[in-house]
């Protein structure tokens, strides 16, 4: 290799590695992303989704919840239990989903 080749291929390195190191910091660190979760829904007042079961039957009606993964905080590790997520006053980035016709055209099953 000639001195330039080995120039440009350490400035390539370089820059892929303070590009990984950018998206490390702000996906693990700064936690900038969406979470998408289920969460309850109740079908007299709202249009839900409906999930049943294969083994058992069971069905449970639900809502999506799209909220950022900063405003989530971590589970109770004593109890293993986690509060339910929930959209605050005011929150940016936060949206509760209801099953729509659109849903239902593309396979989803929906409640009356």
């Amino acid at each position: 290799m000639d001195k330039k080749s080995k120039i440009l291929l350490s400035l390539v390195a370089i820059l892929i590695i303070i590009v990984v190191g950018v998206e490390f910091w702000r996906i693990v660190a700064q936690k900038d992303y969406q979470i998408i979760d289920w969460v309850d829904c109740d079908p007299a007042t709202d249009s839900c989704f409906i999930y049943e079961d294969e083994e058992t039957g069971e069905i449970t009606n639900y809502a999506l919840i799209s909220k950022k993964a900063s405003t989530i905080f971590a589970c109770d590790p004593a109890t293993q239990t986690c509060d339910e997520l929930v959209c605050e006053e005011g929150e940016e980035n936060c949206e509760v989903s209801y099953c729509t016709e659109a849903d239902a055209e593309a396979g989803e099953v929906c409640s009356e």
